[in-house]
């Protein structure tokens, strides 16, 4: 189902598992002041995170993951009613086709494997010669979505590497710029050159959790130590947002009025309000004003 983007006004919804789609919605609110395609847009920035101890990913049954992110559905529908989701989280779009709510195809739905996929792809035909690194959650590499992806566009087997960061997007969204953040970072990236068909240049590593690109230096880093420099470190989270790239939609009015919120089920500390904000407030003022003052609901969705 395609979004109408011939509206005057616009509701869009962000989600993410955590905070790292804050960098998407940012990015969102930034082009589309610039595009000035709507009169005036509301982007809902809608944390899927259900509770302050666990998380998605460290759920054991895949039921009660497709359960509880169903539930984030059908709240974000009801209380938003918006034209387009855009669920800006690799773990929530691999489970997003099999969630009660994408059956009834009651909104447009972007997830943003579909848009690192194509990113990659597009990567590895540029260099004939090159492989990529994967790097991602534990659920999304279990899940091989992307690698499913990319063989199916006809590229080759051996010229895809995975690697599983666990736990990593959660002490990123605790503090960015942390010792632990660097040090697991450094570890993932030396697993990830020891593994069978690493050792060959060019590469490209793929970001493909939303919450690493907030962590960019240390990953470059990471592979300046190891004596290994990609031909580049891809971050899908800007590919999303291809779909306002027609230039049919550019200066549509002589303004866009941008109005963004923040809604979380769970509460945001202080500390990771600061450490995200240091790095939104260049992309757009707007996602740096409402992440401080996003709005703490307890009853946002339901759990069980």
């Amino acid at each position: 189902m395609a979004a109408d983007l011939n509206l005057e006004q616009i509701t869009i919804v962000v989600t993410d598992s955590g905070l790292g789609g804050m960098s998407v919605a940012a990015e969102l609110a930034a082009k589309l002041r610039a595009l000035r395609a709507f009169r005036r847009v509301r982007i809902v920035f809608f944390n899927s995170s259900f509770s302050k101890d666990s998380g998605y990913n460290r759920l054991e049954k895949h039921g009660d993951k497709l359960r509880i992110f169903n539930h984030a559905l059908e709240s974000m529908h009801g209380k938003y009613a918006p034209n387009l989701i855009l669920i800006a989280c690799n773990t929530l779009s691999i489970l997003f086709p099999e969630t009660a709510f994408a059956r009834k195809k009651l909104v447009p739905v972007i997830g943003i494997v579909e848009a690192g996929a194509n990113l990659i792809a597009e990567k590895l035909r540029s260099e004939p010669e090159s492989r990529v690194i994967l790097f991602g959650t534990q659920t999304t590499i279990d899940a091989g979505t992307h690698k499913r992806a990319l063989i199916d566009a006809g590229l080759e087997a051996n010229r895809i590497i995975q690697q599983a960061c666990p736990m990593l997007e959660s002490v990123i969204e605790e503090d960015v710029e942390s010792e632990q953040t660097r040090c697991m970072i450094s570890e993932f990236v030396r697993k990830a050159l020891a593994k069978p068909g690493a050792h060959s240049d060019p590469f490209f590593a793929s970001l493909n959790c939303t919450h690493y690109g907030y962590a960019m230096n240390f990953w470059r880093s990471a592979f300046i130590q190891q004596h290994r420099v990609p031909s580049d470190i891809l971050n899908p989270n800007s590919r999303m947002l291809a779909f306002l790239d027609s230039p049919e939609l550019a200066n549509r009015f002589s303004e866009s009025i941008i109005e963004m919120e923040v809604v979380s089920r769970v509460e945001i500390r202080h500390r990771t309000i600061g450490s995200i904000c240091k790095l939104l407030r260049h992309i757009s003022p707007i996602a740096h004003a409402a992440l401080h003052q996003y709005q703490f609901n307890v009853n946002l969705f339901e759990i069980e």
